[in-house]
């Protein structure tokens, strides 16, 4: 069963970036920077891990001038600051005292000002720049493991399982959420919602100190309830101070640090019963203590102050004049607290969680919330979207939402997708709705609703795709609706339902595949994309999905069909993205069944692809990996190189006359370096026949191997004149190859050939034209996205035609005698960062996030990378703006291309 765990990145280790004079590491809460850099520092000579706070209050050490610092947690003395451009700046000065040395400093990624700080941090960067470094989270392996070290008791499949249906599969990225998860299942009680299980884990971190204090003593402990009150609130106090934790002695006291005793009066034994649990972990001395997770004092604490409100009469409004700025708006560090506050006190609910509903969804847990109250939290969102239709921009994550999705909310929800309101709040609305609904419990009263939205074409494609999983997830296995889902497949392949990106029916297709939908369907659903400016789902259906969801032998079919489908060879000529599909196809079809395939299934399979005068447009995949490639499979395979050419032979052989029979055979070697004896194995074969088209055929490719760059032998007009002497037939063959006897036959031959360039020219000069008539607007980057995605192309070496080692070099291949435009398209290339319509951010990652990606991308990172290698300064002329601009890109196009201007960025 899939667990939804996120597969290995293509990351590097911390490690491989110690020669860095500095850099930021930047990381969600918990994400394991405080871990990575004590790590860093223990293990290399000449290292100093320091607290911010700490690097900041004191006075620096002139022995640290010559080592290299790990300065943890700017973060941390940012949230206490009113200007977090304070505590930067007292990092640099300390900097600055010791000369500039090299170091390293972390913080959370939301309180990491970009460019801004970047910039500031390098003027005392020993280098002058510092790199910025995104701490990944952990990958499906390192869950697991963690999982199974932690519990070995525990099912790992069943607790991944568990977690995905909670909508917590996001969260176990995190290693210190991860280990609470872990230990609040290991008793085999598995919670339902959010709040239980933070509930759970408390609990568990807290009954562990109490398990292991009775075995040393038989003293009586405070209560489980007790213990998690005093906790609550020493961390209420803590995060609306913005203290970093409590000294457990007048002498373990800093400013971040307070004596508990100073800050709380009474009956203090509980408090200190609970520095002793699990929920804390030790400061930066033996006598401060901290919370073990941000996450878990924010949940405690809200518990907290929720407990003053609804049991001891604290008013609601004195809580929030605790959380919010001078405007209303909870203050960004204590959203997370906000969230909790508003998840455990029910009173005055539905008025407080207007300030801040997003974060309420976010960090909390609205699963108890009552019918009426998950209305107001939903009309609250409209109000968000009212303001700023992109108000999830700053999160993008859709699992928490599951949350609203409880059995009492169909009619809401059904009011919400019903309603006849198509503006920009409405449908940002119906969107939350539509990821509550897909990670939350089903409604089959809702299916009709859910079908209509997916035919609605005056939905959000993000709408339409979300509903249109959800009722793949609760019915792709009943079979009464696999006829429903086939008859929308034809819809959409049809045009009779609009689907403008393709995107609903690459859902369909890749869900239904190959189950409902069998091999001998796929194939009809196999068209040119119709909007070009975006890779999507279906895309990445025909790219990626088709070859994975696909055994050996549904490949070698596959094969066979597009061998056999004459309505396909033109769109698998002219599409390069369906000759990705036959490369890879070819491949892998090779590598299961090339050995045993008969010769005859062997030629069709490597003629697909082929025009009718036998050129192709194949890009032979793996280039730079020849064990990889179609041609290096032939070339160690000498039998079947043979082989192939002897099925051309019988084909076309027998008296046909069809143009460029010839060429078509080789086509299919893929250009394969021939065999040795090859020239020897033509004449024997020659020998054979005797006589007839056949036997001319062989006899005239051992003629023409004196010339070819595909043999290499010491086989010479010599051996042939030897072996004629008792093949006498064959004089005349050689003699009209050697002479302009046959006039006919050498100009029906020449008619073909220039045939096959002028078919070759038209289509160039077709795509030269499209290019003058844009010219001036590509030399200014405005041309259409879809011109200067095949320019980048060739550019970057991606477009067939492109050849030579170089950028520049693959341009002018493409663009022979036409300086003109060559200078133009460089020229463009670097304007394309300039143009006004580029997506957005939060567009760029919300494509990515429905499995797009824009065109225009590869155009702004090849302008770039065209600034980086050939005007150098001109790099500080970029603006921050069109710098994230191509970030968003160059992260979310995939191509794998390392490029300069992104090393000296990050």
């Amino acid at each position: 069963m899939a667990d939804g765990l996120q597969q290995p990145m293509d990351g590097r280790a911390l490690s491989e970036f110690r020669d860095r004079g500095a850099y930021v590491l930047l990381g969600d809460p918990g994400a394991g920077k405080t871990a990575c850099f004590e790590k860093e520092a223990q293990q290399q000579p000449g290292c100093l891990y320091i607290k911010a706070r700490e690097f900041i209050a004191f006075d620096v050490d002139d022995s640290w001038a010559n080592k290299t610092l790990f300065i943890d947690g700017l973060d941390e003395v940012r949230a206490g600051s009113v200007n977090g451009l304070v505590p930067l700046d007292a990092v640099r000065k300390q900097l600055k005292k010791l000369g500039c040395p090299s170091f390293r400093i972390s913080c959370r990624e939301a309180d990491w000002l970009g460019s801004g700080d970047r910039e500031d941090l390098g003027k005392v960067a020993p280098e002058g720049v510092i790199a910025s470094l995104y701490l990944e989270p952990l990958d499906g392996k390192d869950i697991r493991e963690i999982v199974r070290n932690e519990s070995p008791s525990t099912d790992v499949q069943k607790f991944l399982d568990w977690a995905d249906r909670q909508g917590f599969m996001a969260l176990l990225g995190n290693p210190q959420i991860l280990i609470l998860m872990v230990k609040a299942v290991s008793g085999g009680e598995w919670p339902d919602t959010r709040e239980q299980a933070f509930a759970l884990a408390c609990r568990e971190m807290v009954l562990e100190h109490n398990r292991e204090h009775q075995q040393a003593s038989k003293q009586k402990y405070e209560s489980v309830d007790k213990i998690l009150h005093a906790a609550g609130m020493l961390f209420a106090h803590q995060l609306i101070s913005g203290a970093e934790g409590y000294s457990l002695s007048l002498g373990g006291e800093d400013e971040q640090h307070p004596f508990f005793r100073k800050v709380f009066d009474g009956d203090i034994s509980q408090l200190g019963v609970s520095f002793k649990t699990n929920l804390f972990r030790k400061g930066k001395s033996d006598e401060q203590r901290e919370p073990i997770h941000r996450s878990v004092a924010e949940f405690l604490a809200g518990e907290y102050l929720a407990e003053l409100v609804e049991k001891k009469g604290f008013p609601t409004g004195r809580v929030m004049s605790l959380m919010t700025a001078a405007d209303g708006g909870v203050v960004t560090p204590l959203r997370g607290l906000f969230a909790w506050f508003v998840t455990v006190c029910a009173k005055d609910r539905d008025i407080i969680v207007t300030r801040d509903p997003h974060g309420v969804v976010l960090y909390g847990d609205v699963t108890s919330f009552s019918v009426e109250q998950k209305q107001a939290l939903l009309n609250a969102l409209r109000e968000e979207a009212e303001k700023h239709a992109g108000f999830r921009s700053e999160n993008w994550v859709a699992s928490p939402f599951g949350a609203l999705a409880t059995p009492d909310m169909e009619e809401v929800f059904r009011d919400v997708i019903e309603k006849p309101s198509r503006d920009n709040a409405s449908q940002a609305l119906v969107d939350c709705v539509m990821d509550a609904m897909q990670h939350g419990v089903a409604y089959p009263g809702l299916d009709k609703s859910l079908w209509s939205l997916v035919k609605d074409h005056t939905r959000w494609p993000g709408i339409r795709g979300t509903a249109l999983r959800i009722l793949l997830r609760d019915y792709l296995d009943a079979s009464d609706w696999n006829e429903s889902f086939l008859t929308l497949l034809d819809a959409l392949n049809r045009g009779d339902v609009e689907d403008r990106d393709d995107n609903l029916l690459g859902i369909l297709l890749t869900d239904l595949y190959p189950t409902v939908l069998s091999v001998n369907q796929v194939l009809d659903y196999l068209h040119t994309p119709k909007n070009d400016s975006l890779i999507g789902r279906y895309h990445n259906f025909w790219s990626r999905e088709l070859l994975s969801k696909s055994s050996k032998e549904i490949i070698a079919e596959l094969l066979d069909q597009l061998c056999n489908r004459k309505e396909l060879k033109e769109l698998l000529h002219h599409s390069y993205r369906c000759l990705d599909l036959l490369n890879k196809l070819l491949v892998d079809g090779l590598r299961y069944w090339g050995d045993s395939i008969s010769d005859s299934r062997l030629y069709d399979w490597l003629g697909t692809g082929l025009d009718k005068y036998g050129f192709s447009e194949r890009r032979l995949v793996g280039k730079g990996k020849p064990r990889g490639t179609v041609r290096q499979w032939i070339f160690e395979r000498p039998d079947r190189y043979k082989a192939i050419l002897q099925e051309g032979a019988k084909r076309y052989g027998g008296g046909k006359k069809e143009k460029g029979y010839v060429h078509s055979i080789y086509a299919r070697l893929f250009n394969a370096e021939a065999p040795a004896d090859i020239e020897r194995w033509y004449l024997d074969q020659a020998a054979a026949y005797k006589t007839g088209d056949i036997a001319k055929y062989y006899f005239t490719q051992a003629v023409l191997t004196l010339r070819s760059d595909r043999v290499l032998s010491d086989f010479t007009l010599d051996d042939i004149y030897i072996w004629l002497s008792d093949h006498p037939q064959f004089n005349e063959i050689l003699d009209g190859m050697l002479v302009e006897k046959d006039i006919n036959q050498r100009i029906e031959h020449a008619i073909q050939k220039d045939e096959r360039r002028r078919i070759e020219q038209e289509c160039k000069s077709e795509w030269i034209t499209q290019l003058v008539k844009y010219k001036e607007e590509i030399r200014q980057g405005t041309a259409p996205p879809a011109i200067f995605h095949d320019l980048a192309l060739a550019y970057r070496g991606y477009m067939v035609e492109a050849t030579g080692d170089t950028p520049h070099e693959r341009l002018e291949s493409v663009l022979p005698g036409r300086r003109d435009l060559y200078e133009a398209v460089l020229e463009g290339l670097v304007n394309t960062k300039n143009r006004d319509d580029l997506p957005s951010i939060e567009e760029t990652i919300a494509a990515v996030a429905v499995g797009k990606t824009y065109y225009i991308a590869y155009a702004v990172l090849a302008g770039l990378d065209e600034i980086c290698a050939h005007n150098p300064d001109d790099l500080g002329l970029v603006t921050t703006c069109q710098y994230k601009h191509a970030l968003a890109f160059y992260f979310t196009a995939a191509t794998g291309d390392k490029t300069d201007w992104v090393e000296k960025l990050v």
